[in-house]
């Protein structure tokens, strides 16, 4: 159980910082966001959501950690996951292998024992079936064509994934309750499984 949250439009501080409490509860081990200034990961609540406030960001990826797999402690296995100045964020399991069974199994170089490189991979045309019973719901972020910013959503039937959408916001969260509890009450609706959405 993992959190994670999409956020594009007009910062409105009242609104991310109640997107980021109700979120809390799915992840307590690790937190991390990312911006058009980069990836940063905490283990310390407070810090994590006292920074994000504090750059404003109109466009960012978010999420909140509950370790079943990889230590924690050890940054580079928390999330987001970051490569050039894309990013991506996601609630799930893949594998709970350790990360070299994982590269022997998928036959894939691994910079961290993080399965969601896995499905990093399997979305970038990697010729590999992913393992049945996988679930996820995941989120990316690309700030790499000149300015051109683009968040991204898929999930699979076992994870689901909630958006709002009105004419200055588009949110996305791993529950309708995290989008309700920060008061969105209208325009909510479930992403539909196995389609990829972008904004």
């Amino acid at each position: 159980m993992c959190s994670i949250i999409g956020y594009k439009g007009l910062f409105k501080k009242y609104m991310v910082e109640k997107l980021l409490d109700e979120s809390r509860c799915r992840g307590v081990h690790s937190f991390g966001y990312h911006t058009k200034n980069g990836t940063k990961k905490f283990l310390d609540y407070n810090l994590f959501k006292k920074e994000l406030l504090s750059e404003k960001p109109d466009l960012f990826i978010a999420h909140f950690r509950y370790s079943t797999s990889g230590d924690y402690r050890k940054m580079a296995n928390n999330q987001p996951l970051t490569w050039d100045d894309k990013s991506m964020v996601f609630n799930g399991v893949i594998s709970q292998l350790s990360q070299s069974e994982m590269e022997n199994q998928f036959q894939l170089e691994l910079p961290s024992d993080n399965d969601g490189w896995i499905l990093y991979d399997y979305f970038s045309g990697g010729k590999f079936n992913l393992p049945q019973g996988s679930s996820y719901a995941f989120l990316g972020l690309d700030f790499s064509h000149d300015g051109d910013k683009k968040l991204s959503a898929v999930r699979n039937a076992l994870r689901p994934l909630w958006k709002y959408e009105s004419e200055n916001h588009v949110i996305l969260a791993s529950t309708k309750d995290i989008l309700t509890r920060a008061g969105l009450n209208n325009c909510i609706s479930s992403l539909k499984k196995d389609k990829v959405y972008g904004w």
